[in-house]
C-alpha cells in the first residue's frame, strides 16, 4: 500500500511537510477514529509526521500495565484521509495479530513468538509450520527465558 503511494507521489519520502496545517488535519482525523481504547496518534519527528497506534495494556510477559505502540509509519501531506484510514486499519490488524500471538496458548504454554531474537517485534508472525524443529504438541516457539 505504501509502496504504491511512494511510487505515485510527487514528493520525496519520507518527506517533511510544507504546510503546518497538515498536522492539524492529521490530528483531527485521528480524533475521529474509535477502536477499543486504542488511539491513533501522529507525532512530528523533525518535521516528518509519523502515525502510530498507542494503547495501555497488560504486559504479556511481566504483567502489569504498560504503554504499547505500533511501529511508526511516515505520513505525507499528499495522502487522502481515506488512505490514512487504511494505514490506521493496517496498523491495528498488525497490532492485533501480534498481541494474539503473545497470548495464544496450548496446554498453558506460548506457541508463537512475535519477536525477533533481539526482542524487537516482527511485522509478521510466523506460522507453526514454518518454525524449524518446533512441535505444537512438544514445545514452544518462545525462547525459554520468555516462557510464561
Amino acid at each position: 500500500m505504501m509502496h504504491k503511494h511512494i511510487q505515485t507521489c510527487p514528493r520525496r519520502h519520507p518527506g517533511t511537510y510544507s504546510d503546518a496545517g497538515c498536522m492539524d488535519r492529521f490530528r483531527a482525523l485521528m480524533d475521529r477514529v474509535l477502536y477499543r481504547d486504542w488511539k491513533p496518534i501522529v507525532s512530528d519527528m523533525g518535521a516528518i509526521p509519523y502515525l502510530q497506534i498507542t494503547a495501555i495494556m497488560e504486559d504479556s510477559v511481566a504483567g502489569g500495565l504498560m504503554e504499547n505502540n505500533t511501529r511508526p509509519i511516515a505520513l505525507c501531506e499528499e495522502m487522502s484521509d481515506g488512505f490514512i484510514l487504511d494505514l490506521i486499519f493496517e496498523l491495528i490488524k498488525e497490532f492485533e495479530l501480534h498481541e494474539a500471538a503473545e497470548r495464544f496458548r496450548l496446554d498453558g504454554k506460548a506457541v508463537y513468538y512475535p519477536h525477533a531474537a533481539d526482542g524487537h517485534p516482527l511485522r509478521e508472525v510466523r506460522s507453526m509450520r514454518s518454525i524449524e524443529g518446533t512441535s505444537a504438541v512438544a514445545g514452544s516457539a518462545w525462547p525459554a527465558a520468555r516462557q510464561a
